[in-house]
């Protein structure tokens, strides 16, 4: 299963980042299962896992009970609806 979740800002600058499932990834930080996010720019949308900030998280299992840390930078207050 992947699930891919994108943010368009109000300055038009898009974002979008994937899970997926994977029997051999885990919940934590995994070689090959997670993509780090090196950019840093005033609207900008992460996983977070460690406190560091991935684009790409590979997870074991995808369900009801899953919970994936989100983090969301917007450095002017402004409605959003993309």
């Amino acid at each position: 299963m992947k699930i891919r979740l994108g943010f368009t800002s109000v300055k038009n600058i898009h974002r979008q980042l994937l899970v997926t499932a994977d029997t051999n990834a885990t919940s934590g930080i995994g070689f090959c299962y997670n993509a780090n996010s090196f950019e840093n720019h005033p609207y900008n949308m992460y996983w977070t896992i460690s406190d560091r900030l991935f684009l790409i998280q590979g997870i074991d299992i995808i369900n009801e009970y899953s919970i994936l840390a989100l983090g969301l930078d917007i450095s002017t207050a402004a409605v959003s609806t993309k």
